[in-house]
């Protein structure tokens, strides 16, 4: 019997022991419902003394104050290990760090029973995590019923491409754990190895975030949160360490949009490289995309990606129309149109002097049209404004050096992850993506 498994016998054992009196308790009846935007990354900071893979981590840990420390760094969430055995955790643990902070509470164990479930809510907990590896298909779509009948929130911690096999239904967060559970050995490539089966739901990459370059990694391959534990408590000061986190997760890399998507496949490549905008040319060009495609797979795009449609030439009725039915959330315009949707004006730039604003009060995308040698030029020049979007000759060698210049909220490209028009190459797409780590 291996340490995972002689831990669900004792929590097996504890259910059995509790559970008549729990079934007696009156549960709270508020709902504790989080939508967490996908906008902001959210990194939740967790207490715990000890763990199976590592022993004792912070033995002498005071969960009221290091909680109160991660708020004021600026933890979206706080994680609390209430398993007792292994973890030196306990659900008094978690009643005491809900008295002491607003932040929202993830109740982390191992949870096999509904009455788990009542006492996280009993003691304060905003979430739990469900870990399908310990449940069976039926057990695990029963507790996130019950789960969501009590108002609270589920995190399902998957670790492997059968773990997904298991979700009967649409569920709001998913935990990836990059942990083996029975070796208890890390592969943080997992994050990536997995990024391309995960369904649309608000994903949380957890285990084996010990530096900024493996946080900067999962939000390239667009996780929308990270659950951090051994490193912070290991460090000298967690609230310090976590506030550098926090720093860097905060939006200080621009989103990148793939334009040009002409089929199901680029718009996936683009998707699950982490790409957080895709463009769909309706202006006459070799990567405009054809009505009867895009209808094809619009459905499959998740929500939280940004899609884009570009015009040149339309009537603005016509782009209002097209808007309206492919359901996109911009319209980009290369000419003076002016239709009654969001939109982004775009602004084709030769030479420096055409850097210039108009009374147009739209975002300006800004696309360089200039030979490579003149481009850093241009990005100089862009940089002495605040720079909505970037598009124009950027390609995986010189948009580091576009960015750096310029400091863009958006950088669009096309043309430079192709290997032919209208054709995303995956290789030049993921080493694009790569500078945004």
């Amino acid at each position: 019997m291996n340490r995972i498994q002689e831990l669900l016998k004792l929590k097996r054992s504890e259910i059995e022991a509790q559970k008549s009196a729990i079934s007696k308790i009156t549960i709270p009846s508020d709902e504790r419902f989080i939508y967490w935007d996908r906008s902001k990354f959210r990194i939740i900071a967790e207490l715990k003394r000890a763990s199976l893979s590592a022993g004792n981590i912070r033995s002498d840990l005071q969960p009221v104050a290091l909680a109160r420390s991660y708020e004021a760094a600026g933890a979206s969430a706080i994680s609390v290990l209430t398993e007792q055995n292994f973890f030196h955790g306990s659900l008094q643990d978690l009643i005491d760090v809900r008295t002491a902070v607003s932040l929202p509470i993830l109740q982390k164990d191992f949870i096999l029973d509904p009455s788990q479930i009542v006492q996280a809510k009993i003691a304060g907990a905003n979430f739990v995590l469900l870990i399908a590896r310990f449940l069976t298909k039926k057990e695990l779509t029963e507790l996130l019923g019950f789960t969501e009948k009590i108002g609270l929130n589920a995190i399902v911690e998957i670790t492997n491409r059968d773990d997904l096999l298991k979700l009967e239904h649409p569920v709001r967060y998913i935990g990836v754990n990059s942990r083996d559970l029975e070796t208890l050995e890390v592969d943080t490539n997992k994050f990536e190895t997995l990024r391309p089966f995960l369904p649309d739901a608000f994903l949380i990459a957890e285990s084996g975030i010990r530096n900024l370059e493996t946080l900067q990694k999962v939000i390239g391959l667009g996780y929308n949160g990270a659950l951090i534990g051994e490193h912070l408590l290991r460090s000298t000061d967690p609230a310090a360490e976590l506030s550098s986190f926090v720093a860097a997760s905060s939006g200080q890399h621009p989103k990148v949009k793939i334009c040009g998507i002409t089929s199901e496949r680029d718009a996936m490549i683009a998707i699950h490289s982490g790409a957080a905008g895709l463009g769909f040319i309706f202006a006459e060009s070799p990567r405009r995309v054809s009505a009867q495609s895009l209808k094809s797979f619009r459905d499959r795009i998740p929500e939280s990606v940004l899609c884009v449609g570009v015009f040149r030439g339309q009537t603005n009725q016509e782009i209002m129309d097209t808007t309206k039915e492919f359901r996109l959330d911009v319209a980009q315009i290369y000419d003076d149109a002016r239709p009654r949707v969001r939109t982004w004006q775009a602004k084709v730039v030769n030479t420096i002097s055409d850097f210039k604003l108009d009374n147009h009060f739209a975002p300006i995308l800004w696309d360089l049209k200039a030979e490579e040698s003149v481009l850093p030029e241009l990005w100089k020049e862009a940089g002495k404004r605040n720079v909505f979007a970037l598009a124009g000759g950027l390609h995986p060698e010189n948009v580091a050096a576009a960015v750096a210049l310029c400091k863009p909220d958006w950088v669009d490209v096309a043309r430079g992850v192709e290997h032919s028009p209208g054709t995303k190459d995956e290789t030049k797409v993921r080493a694009f993506m790569r500078h945004f780590l």
